[in-house]
């Protein structure tokens, strides 16, 4: 199936934030990856919220049917890729960490406000970026 979302690079740092986040300090023990379906599938539902909130970004994404990240071939490229998608996961990471509960919300919609969120702690980290010393910027 193709990726039909805005910013797959964001996309996956969503997913990883969310799992990370929802692990972090548990010590997971169990080894059957069946039991972690669930888990999966919020993280899934959250990081299509947070994409849809964000538009396509060209500075990392080709738009087009399906959308698909960029290729890191150039130095700014990568740079963007690394930085946006680091961004992402240490949002998303910072909302979850020890919010987990025992049940995992599997439907997108429902995480609509958490979205907004972190799509304004986003946008604020962009422009952090875009500040960077000398005029340089990632963005």
């Amino acid at each position: 199936m193709a990726f039909s979302g805005n910013n797959p690079t964001l996309f996956n740092a969503a997913v990883d934030g969310y799992i990370a986040g929802a692990l972090a300090g548990r010590g997971i023990s169990d080894s059957v990856s069946a039991d972690y379906t669930a888990l999966g599938v919020a993280a899934a539902a959250f990081a299509t919220e947070v994409d849809a909130q964000i538009t396509v970004d060209a500075t990392i994404t080709t738009a087009g049917t399906p959308n698909t990240t960029i290729a890191p071939v150039a130095g700014n490229t990568t740079a963007c890729l690394n930085a946006k998608g680091h961004l992402m996961f240490s949002l998303c990471f910072g909302w979850w960490e020890g919010r987990l509960n025992n049940t995992p919300d599997p439907v997108a919609t429902d995480y609509l406000s958490i979205a907004l969120a972190i799509k304004a702690a986003y946008v604020a980290g962009l422009a952090a970026f875009a500040a960077a010393p000398g005029g340089t910027s990632l963005v």
